[in-house]
């Protein structure tokens, strides 16, 4: 319920950079129960104009609806950009033997959910500058920055992680792809900050949203990976392509086998009363 405009904002604008397209304008549908504050609808839109703003992307318009019966506010944002590009930057493009490139961390936009909606539980356990600190990383959220770099650097092929979360990102990059993965898990970039939220409420820190983070695809991974890191950004090469329709984890010397997007793990941490690590 918390900054839920601006969470779905920049999934919607990281999904068109995914792309290689830059977000030019929102439509907007926030429906919100009949018990949610006027003061609260405000403040929710203010911070998703300020957003926009920072973006540079316009809100061409809002509608908003209070609905009797509705547990939770929802939001819709349908956004429209633009590119310059001759070809879309699209899974279509990828081939066998091509490295599979993770920019920024696994789970942040998760562990930042959950610090926000479940403050008190983690007071209980953690120090306020630890939470303040998860809080904070909402600014990593966003993965435009490093989606224009990987466009001018002729990246073909990239995929924004969102609702369920990496592996859920890893699965269906492979399926638009129509072949096969192999990932080390110990290679995806994740914060401590995150593991110890994930680890306190019993959820798996790769299956919950993670927007922020990119899967970028290209024959020259180590080279992009690279590249990132002179300029300012996390990027990591967490595994490549293969023929076939196998889509594989290591995990230490365990090899299994990634499922399809099942329950979006956050839903977990937020509805079950299952702390304490």
């Amino acid at each position: 319920t918390k900054k839920i405009g601006v969470f779905a904002l920049y999934r919607a604008i990281n999904s068109l950079a995914a792309m290689g397209a830059i977000g030019k304008s929102i439509w907007v549908s926030f429906l919100f129960p009949d018990w949610f504050w006027e003061s609260d609808l405000k403040g929710e839109i203010a911070q998703l104009r300020d957003a926009a703003a920072e973006l540079k992307t316009e809100v061409a318009g809002i509608y908003a609806e209070s609905v009797t019966g509705l547990l939770k506010p929802m939001i819709t944002i349908s956004a429209y950009g633009e590119t310059g590009e001759k070809e879309w930057v699209t899974p279509r493009q990828i081939k066998a033997g091509m490295d599979i490139v993770m920019t920024k961390d696994a789970g942040t936009e998760g562990a930042v959910m959950l610090a926000f909606e479940r403050e008190e539980e983690l007071l209980k356990r953690f120090s306020p500058a630890f939470v303040e600190q998860i809080q904070r990383m909402f600014d990593r959220i966003s993965a435009v920055k490093e989606a224009e770099a990987a466009v001018r650097y002729g990246v073909k092929a990239m995929h924004a992680v969102g609702e369920g979360g990496v592996f859920g990102a890893l699965w269906e990059l492979a399926e638009a792809a129509g072949l096969g993965l192999e990932v080390k898990v110990r290679e995806i970039p994740i914060r401590q900050e995150t593991v110890e939220v994930c680890e306190f409420f019993q959820v798996n820190p790769y299956q919950i949203p993670s927007a922020g983070s990119l899967l970028i695809v290209t024959e020259e991974g180590h080279r992009l990976a690279e590249e990132f890191t002179q300029r300012g950004f996390c990027a990591a090469v967490i595994g490549r392509i293969t023929e076939g329709k196998e889509r594989v984890l290591f995990q230490e010397e365990e090899k299994r086998y990634l499922e399809p997007p099942k329950m979006n793990e956050l839903l977990k941490g937020l509805t079950e009363n299952k702390v304490g690590g």
